[in-house]
């Protein structure tokens, strides 16, 4: 039976209520902590064992000699072979010559070598001494067991619990610097696990015993943080340092209190710094897009405030500095490392920037200034990607923030312009990125990949398109809204298709898309504006002898010239006139109108004969 647990007293201390403890001993007790000590002397025995057999090893693999490298095969395919028995042969060659003159056995063909599967870090840290991971876990959960039993039996008090704790940390992260010398990655994971041991304890501390103030709590757990740091430039380990970032984010939230906007702002603020010091010393690029993503969490709570709090106002002006840091760290990132990691997190990193001024401003900000705000930035970012431009001839940054200025500018407009104005302005906007980029980039791709932003205005066009205004006549904001896209269309589809550049492959097809989507534009305008005129039936027939005498156009020139693109997109017109009268058209229309409208579609149609012919001899 375990021994009697009996309260004895009751001591008042600031904010809690501790309860003494007598403790009647048993003989399973006394069992129990002989078992305990034994434990903990093996443990120490076998640590030392250890030590001893790795340091063996070590002098056993310097004393190895280097393995001797075979020689190289001087095989002549013009002498065959005398083998006695069985031919060895020495090279791929030789087997082949072998095998041709049927001196050697029949084998079976080489298998082809399979790609090695690239494993993702997290497995390839895993599978870094697992046993010793799993002995940690294991450690720090009989660790907790112990302390809870000796906490439950009121063995230590208060400040002797705080003190167990923080000396348990403390002396794990220097068995971490002990580890280090000779295994690394042994010794990143005991300084993580005594830095996490220091925060546990000063969060404990904090919750139950009230023991430190909010600053004292986050200075201490700072204080790990930063040694954790230390260790990672020391050991130029990109994971150690990112498990200490994560350790600093996961910190204020341990110290049970909610810190004003300054307070938690400024500690963002040195950890960001902090992070942006250790990537720049170890080359850790990674570390500046988690510290984004640790800003971007702790600043989302403030974007509910409105722009008349004063915490969210002091939240905004934070969040400028926060981007004006990411911003130039990021450049200097672009112009030091040119791999494929480190572009993908710059790439994240500079859209991601953009997208947090956007729902900052928005959410934040006092509308008024909305559009004056996001000019400023759009201003910083392509003045600050032009200058790097020209001082080291670096498209890269050019290109990743003159997208977000332009994402910039279209969130000035949206915010000063709305309805066809906006629509208009966005068209306007597009095709002079185009005619700009057209004589800056020599990349085609960048400058046909301006052209996917015409997506915005379009999409903004089906509001237009079926706007209740056409009922009262066409001139209003939503034709002109219409017009100005088709016009925008049409200037960026000649100005890629006169471009006169290297690779004009790609010019043509973006220029044959902006053709086909003015094209289709056009007929929509032409529809909505003779239907906003005249009556139905009148309306109809105006409107696909239109498109009859358009694509007889497109199909005639197209077929004289040899631009198969005119033919094809005149015939689909013809085709879409025919299936029109012949689908809707013959059960809607009135009688006369249906005359009217067949006798003319079919002249049109039947002319085309006699434009064959007199092209024929014109050709004679």
């Amino acid at each position: 039976m375990p021994g009697a647990v009996t309260p004895i007293s009751h001591a008042r201390q600031p904010g809690k209520d501790t309860v003494l403890y007598t403790y009647e001993y048993t003989h399973n007790d006394i069992y129990m902590e002989l078992l305990a000590f034994g434990a903990i002397g093996l443990a120490i025995y076998a640590l030392a064992r250890l030590s001893a057999l790795e340091k063996k090893v070590d002098q056993l693999q310097q004393g190895k000699q280097r393995p001797m490298q075979p020689e190289a095969s001087s095989f002549d395919p013009a002498t065959p072979p005398q083998p006695l028995h069985a031919p060895v042969a020495q090279s791929a060659t030789e087997l082949a010559y072998l095998q041709k003159h049927n001196l050697a056995p029949d084998v079976p063909p080489a298998t082809v070598p399979q790609t090695p599967y690239e494993e993702g870090p997290f497995m390839t840290w895993l599978k870094q001494d697992p046993l010793m991971k799993i002995g940690a876990l294991l450690l720090l959960i009989a660790f907790g067991w112990f302390v809870s039993y000796a906490f439950a039996n009121n063995w230590i008090g208060p400040m002797g619990r705080i003190t167990l704790g923080l000396l348990a940390g403390v002396g794990i992260m220097a068995l971490g610097v002990w580890r280090e010398r000779a295994y690394p990655h042994q010794g990143a994971v005991f300084t993580v696990l005594g830095s996490s041991a220091v925060l546990l304890t000063v969060f404990a501390a904090r919750e139950i015993y009230d023991f430190f103030t909010p600053l004292t709590a986050l200075g201490v757990m700072f204080l790990s943080i930063v040694f954790v740091a230390a260790q990672a430039v020391r050991q130029r380990s990109q994971n150690l340092a990112l498990a200490g970032l994560t350790l600093g984010a996961i910190a204020p939230l341990l110290t049970n209190t909610s810190p004003d906007v300054v307070g938690i702002f400024s500690y963002l603020l040195i950890l960001v710094l902090g992070s942006l010091w250790v990537m720049r010393s170890i080359g850790a690029v990674v570390l500046p897009a988690a510290a984004f993503v640790i800003v971007a969490l702790y600043g989302s709570p403030y974007l509910g405030g409105g722009h008349t709090d004063p915490e969210t106002s002091l939240a905004l002006l934070f969040a400028f500095i926060f981007a004006a840091i990411f911003f130039m760290s990021n450049v200097v990132s672009i112009l030091a490392r040119q791999d494929a990691a480190a572009r993908q997190s710059q790439i994240f990193l500079a859209a991601s920037t953009g997208l947090y001024l956007v729902v900052w401003v928005y959410a934040a900000a006092d509308p008024v200034w909305h559009s004056l705000l996001y000019a400023v930035w759009m201003i910083v970012f392509a003045t600050g990607a032009f200058m790097v431009y020209l001082r080291t001839q670096e498209r890269i940054p050019f290109y990743i923030y003159g997208a977000v200025s332009v994402g910039l500018l279209g969130a000035a407009t949206a915010a000063e312009l709305s309805g066809p104005l906006l629509t208009i302005a966005f068209a306007i906007q597009i095709a002079a990125l185009i005619a700009v980029s057209n004589v800056l980039f020599q990349e085609r791709t960048v400058v046909s990949s301006i052209s996917l932003l015409y997506a915005v205005p379009l999409l903004l066009g089906v509001g237009h398109i079926l706007s209740p205004a056409w009922r009262d006549g066409f001139l209003h904001g939503d034709f002109f809204a219409l017009m100005v896209t088709l016009l925008s269309l049409l200037i960026s589809a000649i100005i890629l298709s006169d471009s006169g550049s290297a690779d004009a492959t790609e010019d043509a097809n973006t220029s044959v898309v902006l053709l086909t989507v003015s094209g289709i534009l056009s007929v929509v305008l032409v529809w909505l504006v003779t239907h906003s005129l005249f009556s139905d039936d009148v309306a109809t027939f105006i409107a696909l002898c239109t498109y009859t005498i358009s694509g007889l156009v497109l199909f005639v020139t197209g077929h004289a010239s040899g631009n198969q693109f005119q033919k094809i997109a005149g015939g689909i017109l013809i085709g879409l006139v025919i299936a029109r009268l012949l689908l809707v058209d013959v059960w809607t229309m009135e009688l006369v109108g249906r005359i009217i409208t067949f006798f003319s579609i079919g002249i049109l149609l039947m002319s085309t004969a006699f434009m064959q012919k007199l092209n024929k001899r014109t050709n004679v």
